[in-house]
């Protein structure tokens, strides 16, 4: 059982938030619906938070700590 140490619920997972950039195309297809090509996304490594899924406070901005700490079950 992990408790977010900022609002001290029961947590199981977190929450990745990272900036970069996201491509796509988009058409129309034959019945005049929008369609999306397969989106790509670059990250841009500015931002990489781990936040608490409950309270969105960030936690961690390093992965292995993030992982470090998911794995103490």
């Amino acid at each position: 059982m992990l408790i977010c140490p900022k609002c001290k619920r029961e947590i199981n997972t977190l929450k990745n938030s990272q900036t970069g950039t996201m491509d796509f195309e988009i058409g129309i297809d034959s019945q005049g619906d929008s369609q999306y090509s397969e989106m790509d996304f670059e990250v841009d490594g500015e931002s990489n938070d781990f936040n608490c899924p409950l309270c969105q406070e960030t936690l961690f901005t390093d992965e292995t700590e993030a992982i470090d700490f998911l794995k103490q079950t």
